[in-house]
Formats: C-alpha cells, structure tokens, sequence
C-alpha cells in the first residue's frame, strides 16, 4: 500500500485529537463533524479548517500540514498567558453556587482543579466573550445535572453528599 499525503495528514489529526470522539474533537475546533470525517477519509481541508485544527489540536500548521517541524507548536509554549481573571472568578463562583444548590461539599483544591479544568475547556473552544458566558453556563448546567446524580454513601440519610 501507498502512504499518500493525505493519509499522512489523516494520521497527524488522529494522533492530535487522541482519546476524544471526532465529533468533540471537531466541534470544539469549530469545524462541522461531517468535515473532519470527510479530512480522515482523504479529502483536502481548506486553509481555514487548517488552521482551526492545527490550533484545536495546540500543534503547528507546518507540522499538521507537512509533518516536518516540532508537533507542538512552539508560539504556544512560548506565548505568556493571559489569564481572564473576570471569567475564571466566575467560573469558581459558578462551581461553588452549584455544590451548594445541590447540597455537596467540595474542597478548596478539588474547586480549584475543577475550575482550571472549565477555564481551560472555554479558553480552547471560545474567543469570544459572549461564547464563553454561555459555555459556562452550559458547564455548570452539566455540573449540576453530575452531581444531582451521585447517589448518598451509605448510611447517610441526609446533610452533605461528597462530590
């Protein structure tokens, strides 16, 4: 068999988007599902579905689209952070109203991991502001509906259920 160019890439975006779904993966770089499918099974991406993957996927356009080059981009690990200090209290706030609506109890540290973890997941798939409100209000909602589901240990009737 053949290896082609466009197999190449195909194993490039596979190898990126890893253990995800290609539908996450696809929707989270803001690439229609059906599109990425269409990419692995050897059809041409335009330039700017490229682009959205290489950034999704945090590894450099060069490397995606040639193989040459580091895999991870280097603009990404020598760009300094720019924390939204405004979204990430927010995010904390959102974590702890929700513990405390469904009667949960969680830890400082354990808050502060979720909270990275939801800041990190609405920085990837949201530039926009407005986009990111409504993603966190989408996260919480999950949040919530989680922990609604998580039965009482046993032997506790009632009072505070560990998340």
């Amino acid at each position: 068999m053949v290896c082609t160019m466009s197999d190449d890439l195909s194993a490039r975006i596979r190898a990126i988007i890893g253990g995800q779904s290609v539908r996450s993966f696809a929707l989270g770089a803001g690439v229609a599902p059906s599109t990425l499918q269409s990419i692995l099974s050897g059809n041409r991406p335009t330039l700017d579905t490229l682009i959205a993957i290489a950034r999704a996927g945090r590894v450099s356009i060069d490397w995606l689209a040639t193989g040459q080059d580091m895999p991870r981009s280097s603009s990404v690990s020598t760009m300094p952070v720019v924390l939204d200090e405004d979204l990430l209290g927010r995010v904390v706030e959102g974590i702890r109203r929700v513990y405390k609506e469904v009667g949960a109890a969680i830890s400082d540290r354990d808050v502060g991991r979720l909270a990275a973890r939801i800041y990190a997941d609405l920085s990837d798939a949201y530039e926009d502001p407005d986009e990111r409100a409504i993603g966190l209000k989408m996260a919480l909602q999950h949040l919530r509906r989680d922990l609604q589901g998580v039965p009482l240990p046993a032997g506790m009737a009632s009072g505070k259920r560990l998340a």
